[in-house]
């Protein structure tokens, strides 16, 4: 076998291991096999156990979950009419109706003649957003956004230079309006300016079902620095949304509502303590 007949070989054979790697995430994201290696969504399995790039693993999850509504997607690729990172693109605007427009689009336009095609009908998919290192300490920003998100950008831009009587850059903008923001929602830094007390809860309490009264939510806020606290291979879970209080022995078990017996789990692993 000559060297061209060897490169067509792997070529096929990578493809055919795309194709296999999209059936198997749609198995793991529809079983949430994840939480057999106590990770908490199938991003974190491909980027964490799988160790594929962020990229990579966002295209093969987003065209593995559009596959399920629409088969067609997933049959051109099987058939290599197209690739998965053009598959990814189309993801945004294909629906069972124009399916067939834009998967022959995706096979005859070039990348970018394609993403001009996108942009006219989902102009915010026009931009893919991404953060990348370019120093040790410091990130690439990139996303798209509107003109009136610009217009606001600008105005507090103005008025952020007027405070410090400097030329504020937009990094400076943006990070000063984060952290007013933070100053006054984030439930961590609200807790901190409280003046703390005993107390305890009563009856259950998941954040988003049920009122706390303040001095539980600053207690449970201060001690668990608003961060979901599962423990997996020694490593505390980084998650810092979609939180809620999970009882450590249930109340139907004997549990009280005490601080002791409360702990910050985020909503995946929070359903992993009960599913196991």
């Amino acid at each position: 076998m000559n060297i061209h007949d060897q490169a067509l070989e792997i070529v096929a054979k990578y493809k055919k291991a795309e194709s296999e790697l999209i059936d198997i995430i749609n198995k793991i994201d529809l079983g949430k096999s994840y939480f057999d290696k106590n990770l908490n969504s199938t991003y974190e399995y491909c980027t964490r156990f799988l160790n594929l790039s962020e990229s990579t693993a966002y295209d093969f999850i987003s065209v593995a979950r559009k596959s399920r509504a629409i088969p067609q997607l997933k049959e051109a690729i099987d058939e290599n009419r197209i690739t998965v990172s053009k598959a990814r693109r189309i993801a945004s605007v294909i629906t069972t109706q124009n399916s067939v427009q834009w998967i022959e689009m995706a096979e005859n336009l070039s990348k970018g003649k394609l993403e001009k095609e996108i942009a006219k009908v989902n102009p915010g998919a026009a931009v893919t957003e991404k953060v990348k290192y370019v120093t040790a300490d410091r990130l690439k920003l990139e996303l798209g956004v509107s003109e009136e998100f610009m217009k606001i950008l600008k105005r507090v831009q103005d008025l952020e230079s007027q405070r410090t009587a400097t030329a504020a850059k937009f990094e400076a903008t943006i990070e000063k309006t984060l952290r007013d923001y933070l100053e006054r929602h984030d439930p961590v830094e609200k807790a901190k300016r409280a003046k703390l007390g005993p107390g305890q809860v009563d009856g259950p309490i998941p954040f988003m079902r049920y009122a706390l009264d303040a001095t539980t939510k600053h207690q449970i806020q201060i001690r668990d620095q608003g961060r979901c606290t599962h423990i997996s291979n020694g490593n505390r879970c980084s998650h810092q949304r979609w939180l809620q209080v999970h009882h450590i022995i249930p109340i139907s078990q004997g549990g009280q509502n005490n601080i002791e017996n409360l702990t910050t789990l985020c909503s995946a692993h929070h359903k992993l303590k009960h599913f196991k």
